[in-house]
């Protein structure tokens, strides 16, 4: 976000349904943000309909296809930094690249700046909770770092840097979202933010002059719809990059480890494996061998079996995927194969 010497002085860091189906519906801040792994997709576009800023909308995204897949975990913080006051993180592929503060009335994101040899962790409130339609939301902080200009390399005796950040959002329009993997009540936040850097120069007792080759000033515009018990996004939409990111499938709520204990998977697996599902919910399988190379993929009815040849499988440990398609929720397991 912040380039070439700012960023090195400052940042760490079915489609059948009517109107009357519709429910305008408030969200709560588990709604929002849990705890969690989150599988998602990216497409890039050319252009989207994005409809009104008003009730009852229908947003039909079962089109989008997947360019990029993501995964990324809601975690709790377990950081010692007795002066961070984030409770979670957001992590992807092992990197902590989020930090949020989240309470039954607030989430705010903890953004980190670096002061040369210290840290300053500043909040800002994303979003109030319970959160319904037409609720805003504006935060806004400033920062003001001195140095000397030999500190960091600028011909002057003195260099001020000023931050300003502010967010601005408004929950413009509820209705029912389709996506590829998933159909669903939403509440869609209209949201910009602005990061705004500059730096200033002195020399002896003169003042402060602006260095306009220092200036940061980045600015972005996004669409986001929550729905009720998903625990995140359930797709993000960033006007300038016309980047969409979908949720395909999320981790176990309470309710559901339930049913994911209704499959018998012996294991180690050996020759014909068979599997059973006792229960009343049909499965997607996909078997993924460690470097994510998907092995075979499967369909397991309710209250049904399947013997599956793994014979041509080397011995190892493999990643198995279910997919609840009544639900919608996924799970892991590791497999061992002998």
């Amino acid at each position: 976000m912040i380039k070439n010497l700012t960023r090195q002085v400052l940042l760490l860091g079915t489609f059948a349904f009517s109107l009357s189906s519709f429910a305008q519906i408030q969200l709560s801040a588990d709604d929002i943000l849990h705890i969690g792994i989150y599988e998602t997709n990216i497409d890039v576009l050319d252009s989207m309909e994005l409809g009104d800023a008003a009730p009852n909308q229908m947003w039909d995204f079962s089109s989008l296809q997947v360019q990029v897949p993501l995964q990324f975990e809601i975690r709790a913080n377990q950081s010692n930094n007795s002066n961070d006051p984030s409770n979670l993180v957001r992590i992807s592929n092992f990197d902590t690249f989020k930090h949020f503060y989240k309470t039954n009335s607030e989430i705010s994101s903890i953004q980190t700046l670096q002061n040369i040899d210290t840290f300053v962790f500043m909040k800002l409130r994303e979003y109030s909770v319970p959160m319904s339609y037409m609720q805003e939301n504006r935060d806004s902080y400033t920062v003001i770092f001195d140095h000397a200009g030999s500190t960091i390399g600028l011909p002057y005796d003195s260099i001020r840097i000023r931050i300003k950040v502010n967010v601005n959002s408004i929950a413009d329009a509820w209705g029912q979202i389709k996506l590829p993997d998933m159909n669903a009540d939403a509440l869609r936040v209209h949201s910009s933010s602005r990061f705004y850097v500059t730096l200033e120069g002195k020399t002896g007792n003169g003042p402060f002059t602006l260095l306009p080759d220092y200036t940061e000033d980045d600015q972005t515009e996004e669409y986001i719809w929550f729905g009720k018990d998903k625990g995140s996004y359930l797709a993000k939409y960033d006007v300038e990059s016309n980047q969409m990111e979908y949720l395909e499938s999320y981790t176990l709520s309470v309710e559901s480890k339930q049913v994911f204990s209704d499959l018998i998977l012996p294991n180690p697996a050996h020759g014909m494996w068979n599997i059973q599902n006792t229960g009343e919910h049909t499965f997607h399988l996909h078997l993924y061998d460690m470097q994510g190379k998907l092995q075979w993929k499967s369909v397991l009815d309710a209250n049904a079996s399947q013997e599956l040849d793994i014979h041509n499988l080397n011995t190892g440990i493999y990643i198995l995927q279910l997919r609840d398609l009544k639900t919608n929720v996924s799970t892991t397991k590791k497999i061992l194969t002998n």
